[in-house]
């Protein structure tokens, strides 16, 4: 394998995420850590946090670039880009000798931010002082494939995967002894489970959050700025762009989706999700849970967390809105079906859906 590839041959085709440039940045220059706000659970409005980090990238990595360690590290994310390509597993088998991932898969808006944060706490870390990159669903970026001109979704992929695990060997190696307990929310699991499998390892315990599609939907149009006038679908925020993305996926045309009603719209996206889910194999993983979204099951999960890690604490208590099916009794009728179909598909591939739990949650 590796004859088909040159290393001029790899390097033509890495490039480095914003994300990861924004990280790489904040470790070299401010300290090991750097601000965010990824653990927002109750802000409403976008975060411009994206768009600040592509609107930067250029320049900080103009200047990264007369940095000798910076270029060492970047070298060493073209290392793991070049491992994943050729498969060299025994790269992976270190990396799981180090570190023990704890994945929190589930559609956005369904309390993995929470239990991430409360996971960071438990090991002792300020959630204030985590990275997006290492915390939160939009990095490593990946999604249904696409082959565009100039553009390979998968080998993106493969090059953000890279610079992640590059992160994590940044982030979490000092001064810990053992295998390192590495929390990551990773919504975008769906769409490549067999590689991010084979990253997280063997070991990994996984989380699955999942909420009823009405109270989703509506703390998603919240996040992205509101109900739009007339109630049709626009794209206003990531979260609203990963709908759109994946209506076209399913063969909803552009014209089509332009007049669509926002929870139409959202209710294919969030059945397609988690049928998605059910045919990655994680569900039937013994080493995956299920947590219904409930401020309960949320925070006792969390306390359980802090517990095993001795964190000495209680946990944060898990912000919820009452009443939120009630704001669209047609919308809750209408989403029975997709419900039920996504309760008999999740059976028929070995899983239980909590469907009487979901649907209680708000």
């Amino acid at each position: 394998m590796d004859e088909l590839f040159s290393e001029q041959d790899v390097g033509s085709i890495f490039t480095l995420s914003p994300v990861f440039i924004d990280f790489l940045a904040h470790w070299l220059e401010s300290g090991p850590y750097g601000a965010a706000d990824w653990f927002d659970q109750v802000s409403e409005g976008p975060s411009k946090a994206w768009h600040n980090m592509v609107g930067r990238a250029e320049a900080v990595l103009q200047r990264l670039a007369l940095d000798e360690r910076a270029l060492q590290i970047i070298e060493k994310s073209h290392g793991w880009f070049k491992a994943l390509l050729l498969g060299e597993t025994q790269e992976l088998d270190s990396l799981h000798e180090r570190f023990h991932f704890v994945p929190i898969v589930g559609i956005p808006r369904t309390g993995g931010s929470y239990l991430t944060a409360e996971l960071f706490a438990a090991l002792g870390y300020s959630k204030e002082a985590v990275h997006t990159a290492i915390a939160h669903d939009g990095f490593p970026d990946a999604g249904p494939f696409r082959l565009r001109r100039g553009n390979n979704s998968w080998v993106s992929t493969l090059a953000n995967v890279a610079q992640y695990i590059t992160a994590v060997e940044l982030f979490f190696a000092p001064g810990r002894a053992g295998a390192a307990v590495v929390p990551k929310k990773v919504t975008k699991e769906i769409y490549a489970p067999g590689l991010f499998r084979a990253v997280f390892g063997a070991a990994a315990e996984y989380v699955v959050t999942v909420r009823h599609p009405v109270a989703s939907c509506i703390s998603t149009y919240e996040k992205s700025g509101g109900l739009p006038p007339g109630e049709v679908f626009k794209v206003r925020s990531i979260l609203e762009r990963w709908i759109q993305r994946d209506n076209f996926l399913l063969g909803v045309r552009r014209s089509e989706l332009a007049d669509m009603e926002y929870f139409e719209a959202y209710i294919r996206y969030w059945e397609q999700f988690h049928v998605r889910l059910a045919m990655s194999g994680l569900l039937t993983n013994r080493r995956c849970i299920v947590v219904p979204y409930s401020k309960e099951r949320m925070e006792d999960l969390a306390s359980r967390w802090h517990r095993r890690f001795e964190s000495g604490r209680g946990a944060a208590a898990f912000v919820t809105n009452e009443n939120l099916l009630a704001r669209h009794p047609g919308w809750a009728a209408r989403s029975e079906a997709a419900l039920r179909r996504v309760e008999s598909v999740w059976n028929r591939f070995g899983a239980r859906f909590p469907l009487a739990e979901v649907s209680n949650c708000i």
